[in-house]
């Protein structure tokens, strides 16, 4: 999309230790959220505000599992493009353990489920393909909030 067109937003998805749906929600971020990876990034700073335990959170994103292992100094670095919303991420979780994070395949089918594997090579489950595609769905309809309507986009791509 052109980038004056183009929206974020972010979906969150809890779940108990059987894979039961325990809370979902969705936010629409802050005007500096600009991008696709500062929308990833934001979300985990959503998540770790208002979490207490760290257990296990899962992210699709990398670039925040990388961030997050390269630490608080790399991350918030004035020529990092999100030190902002990573000085959240750092202020909430500190330096130093970071298995607590678990990287997992977007998108994934359920042929992958067994198949694939996460960060720290434990395969794809059930319950993770069932999470992460819950959490897309209110990721789209927080980005879908706040799109420019339709009528309207002409006029901004041709100015």
């Amino acid at each position: 999309p052109h980038l004056i067109l183009g929206r974020c937003g972010a979906g969150f998805v809890a779940t108990g230790p059987q894979g039961e749906l325990v809370a979902y929600g969705y936010a629409i971020p802050p005007d500096f959220v600009d991008s696709t990876p500062s929308a990833e990034a934001w979300a985990l700073s959503i998540v770790v505000n208002a979490t207490l335990a760290r257990r296990a959170i899962h992210t699709d994103c990398m670039s925040n599992v990388s961030s997050l292992k390269n630490g608080r100094l790399w991350a918030t670095g004035h020529l990092r493009p999100h030190a902002r919303i990573w000085s959240t991420v750092f202020g909430a979780v500190g330096d130093g353990n970071t298995e607590w994070l678990v990287w997992m395949p977007a998108h994934t089918s359920r042929a992958m489920i067994g198949h694939t594997r996460k960060r720290g090579g434990t395969l794809v489950t059930a319950i993770d393909h069932r999470g992460n595609a819950l959490a897309d769905a209110p990721a789209k309809h927080a980005a879908n909030a706040h799109a420019v309507p339709k009528h309207i986009q002409p006029s901004l791509i041709h100015t």
